[in-house]
């Protein structure tokens, strides 16, 4: 990519910099993998990477040394969002599974190691919802929402490796589940349940369920939620919720992709 020939009017540092951004893309990379890959000396890299950081382009995670894109590239590109297919498709069912419970509904999908909502909806009819400072544009993390750990059964087995090398995982509350081997046990019931749960792990009395939303080649390309107060959702309900939802993520997958 360095080597193309640069127009007179173009800025090699500015060329440069978005190179970087576009070789990150939805991944995470370190200064001399990204070197390697522009043909740029590591120096030049490093310079960059600290101007992009500081204008919250990139973010470095603090276990891996790696880079990823920030909030401000990200916050850039979610509003346009809404010309995104999937977001134009889900939103009116969503919007409508959230006034049949009288809940919070979420659209996410994967960024890097970080999940990324899409859509967010909120009943028109109930007023007695949960205040969660969750929009389109914002992140959660994969180990203790329901939404993440979608994430993580739509990721290869060397990805979650990668996720989880070096990495310290967060206890958010006294359920969030930290270790490493039962933290894979719920991956695997995404696969063999078809959904996930999360009982109060990164929110104290705040628990959800999310399924997985698949292309017609069965990988998840996203996943829908539910939120709800544990007040309101004993577990025996989870099944209840999980066919909902599970309607809902047909119906989308049925709407992006028709035969």
């Amino acid at each position: 990519m360095e080597q193309k020939s640069l127009n007179s009017n173009m800025s090699r540092s500015v060329y440069r910099a978005l190179s970087i951004l576009n070789t990150i893309g939805g991944t995470s990379k370190g200064i001399s993998e990204i070197s390697k890959e522009l043909s740029i000396s590591k120096g030049t890299i490093f310079s960059l990477m600290k101007t992009l950081e500081a204008m919250e382009f990139v973010k470095q995670d603090p276990d891996t040394e790696k880079y990823m894109l920030g909030s401000n590239i990200l916050r850039l590109a979610s509003q346009q969002i809404t010309n995104l297919d999937i977001v134009q498709i889900s939103k009116p069912f969503l919007q409508e599974l959230s006034d049949e419970l009288g809940e919070i509904a979420h659209l996410g999908v994967r960024d890097g190691f970080s999940a990324l909502y899409l859509v967010k909806t909120e009943s028109q009819k109930v007023h007695r919802m949960l205040k969660l400072y969750t929009n389109a544009g914002s992140f959660s993390p994969l180990h203790c929402t329901c939404m993440g750990k979608i994430v993580l059964a739509s990721m290869t087995a060397e990805e979650i490796e990668e996720y989880f090398q070096g990495r310290e995982l967060q206890q958010y509350t006294p359920k969030t589940i930290i270790d490493k081997d039962k933290l894979f046990a719920e991956i695997k019931d995404v696969h063999q349940k078809g959904y996930a749960v999360n009982l109060g792990e990164y929110e104290e009395g705040v628990y959800s369920v999310a399924v997985p939303v698949k292309d017609t080649d069965n990988r998840i390309i996203a996943g829908i939620n539910v939120v709800i107060p544990s007040a309101r959702m004993p577990v025996e309900k989870i099944p209840y919720y999980f066919n909902r939802l599970k309607q809902v993520a047909d119906t989308i997958t049925m709407s992006l992709f028709p035969r």
